[in-house]
């Protein structure tokens, strides 16, 4: 079964309907679901979800998105190490290093992200909504 890492851009887009980007995220969690793909995510992107949420929804709901979250998405198992480590990965943005340590750490076959200009120096394939559908299709 593939493993497919979100980036937090992605899971917006999916919660928040008002988005641009919001029906190709759908598109994507569509075609996950039919190849019965594993959803990933970053532990440390859940608090970054809610900052951004919470200034288009109750904090009761995205509390609930959260959890929802938790039980649909894997999480890998991260810590000092895989911080340290994304050091390797690093090009100008920490946190999308940690990102690419967090997919790595999930044996991520895919991370999707709209902005993938952080990413140039993953060892696991970032691709764009578009592109994760063109490839699983």
């Amino acid at each position: 079964m593939r493993r497919i890492f979100l980036d937090p851009n992605i899971i917006i887009d999916l919660i928040d309907d008002t988005r641009a980007n919001h029906q190709d995220a759908l598109r994507v969690k569509d075609l996950l679901k039919s190849q019965k793909c594993h959803l990933l995510c970053a532990w440390h992107s859940l608090p970054i979800l809610e900052y951004v949420c919470r200034k288009n929804f109750a904090k009761e709901d995205v509390h609930q998105m959260i959890k929802s979250i938790l039980s649909s998405f894997l999480i890998p198992k991260t810590g000092s190490d895989e911080a340290r480590e994304a050091f390797q990965y690093l090009d100008d943005d920490y946190e999308d290093a940690l990102q690419v340590a967090a997919a790595v750490a999930g044996n991520s076959d895919f991370l999707v992200s709209r902005d993938q200009s952080g990413f140039k120096n993953s060892p696991i394939p970032v691709v764009t909504p578009e592109g994760l559908c063109d490839a699983l299709s």
